[in-house]
């Protein structure tokens, strides 16, 4: 990190004593996190977030940045939940004047992300095929040591997919569209882990060999997380469900598997991963005809389907979001029609009797499904 602190933006109305960090050995680290002020919320975003810059930065060894970005991670997971909480109680809708808000908290997510995307770039890889008499063995068998270049690449992609679907989640909770070339990012970093045969190699956080004694964790269950929870109608739900589902969602990826697929016969209603697009996973219809099957990935939830096991109305309604649906089975085809859109119960009953009148209010007219135009307009 550099030797000047953080600076606080020109708009901050109140003066907070500034972190002094000169160095990046894990007491300086510390120290700078214990002096954050924490009761100001948007100051802490805005300093960790240049904190985090200055970070990437720096030159340092896999191990040394490993470590210190894991010092920040407490930081930022005790922010991320602060955060949850407030749009889980508040009643207003996203508006203009939090746009800054949702940017800081995007802009730290994102220089989290980008220094463990530093480690996967400066990462000794592991041979893509490990053969053995015959057979290829894979990482997916047993547990990487601790401190070793597999675990350090293993935190590594786990962490940026877990942070990137923070952004994810976050642009979900307020009801906005997600950054661009997210999805693209954590489809890269799976294909990463896909390619070196780690996906579901169980690791666990810590830099000796105590840490096999913590949670196991794999980067294939946090990238069926993301996956399961954009498929489950993210919008449709409120925001302190959309919480609750993420963490149903823990528990429910390990059931979903992640298959190749060689004939486009197979895809047909199927949910799918364009791993190459900038898009989350969606529902194969007849009319992608130019889709490449080397980049496609099949999303195989037959064991999460509804049953007798869920006792939440959430889980219910999470169950029933991925489940194969007739309509998604239809050819679609682009028309340009007029048509009439009617707004109330009065107005419905006009049209619907065939009764005439001078004028229906809320009844609407769409001129084109291309450029669409409202207007009132008298019923004949």
């Amino acid at each position: 990190m550099s030797n000047q602190p953080p600076m606080q933006t020109s708009n901050s109305t109140t003066t907070h004593p500034q972190p002094d960090i000169s160095e990046t050995s894990p007491d300086v680290i510390r120290r700078w996190i214990r002096a954050l002020p924490l009761t100001d919320q948007r100051a802490t975003i805005q300093l960790t977030t240049a904190a985090l810059r200055d970070l990437n930065n720096c030159n340092m060894t896999i191990g040394q940045r490993t470590h210190a970005l894991a010092l920040f991670s407490p930081l930022i997971n005790t922010l991320i939940k602060r955060i949850s909480q407030y749009y889980e109680h508040s009643r207003l809708s996203f508006t203009s004047n939090k746009r800054a808000h949702f940017d800081n908290i995007q802009a730290m997510l994102n220089e989290a992300a980008n220094g463990y995307l530093i480690i996967i770039n400066e990462s000794p890889l592991p041979s893509p095929h490990r053969a053995h008499r015959g057979v290829q063995a894979r990482h997916n068998e047993r547990r990487v040591p601790a401190g070793s270049d597999t675990h350090y690449l293993c935190c590594a992609l786990y962490q940026a997919i877990e942070h990137l679907s923070q952004r994810l989640l976050h642009s979900y909770l307020v009801y906005t569209t997600p950054p661009a070339e997210v999805w693209i990012e954590i489809h890269r970093l799976y294909y990463i882990a896909e390619t070196y045969n780690i996906p579901a190699t169980p690791f666990s956080f810590g830099f000796n060999n105590k840490a096999k004694q913590g949670k196991v964790l794999s980067i294939e269950r946090t990238y069926k997380r993301i996956l399961l929870f954009s498929l489950a109608n993210p919008f449709h739900l409120m925001p302190h469900e959309i919480t609750r589902a993420y963490q149903s969602l823990r528990n429910w990826a390990p059931q979903c598997k992640i298959i190749s697929s060689d004939s486009p016969r197979k895809l047909q209603g199927r949910f799918y991963i364009d791993l190459e697009s900038d898009q989350p996973p969606t529902h194969y219809n007849l009319n992608r005809l130019d889709l490449e099957l080397p980049s496609l990935r099949l999303l195989e939830i037959a064991e999460i389907l509804p049953s007798g096991q869920y006792q939440r109305t959430l889980d219910k309604r999470l169950a029933q979001a991925l489940i194969i649906r007739p309509e998604r089975l239809t050819k679609r085809t682009k028309t340009d029609k007029e048509i009439t859109i009617v707004n109330g119960l009065n107005a419905c009953h006009h049209v619907i009797n065939n009764e005439r009148m001078k004028v229906v209010p809320n009844l609407l007219l769409i001129q084109s499904t291309r450029s669409i135009q409202l207007k009132s307009r008298p019923l004949q």
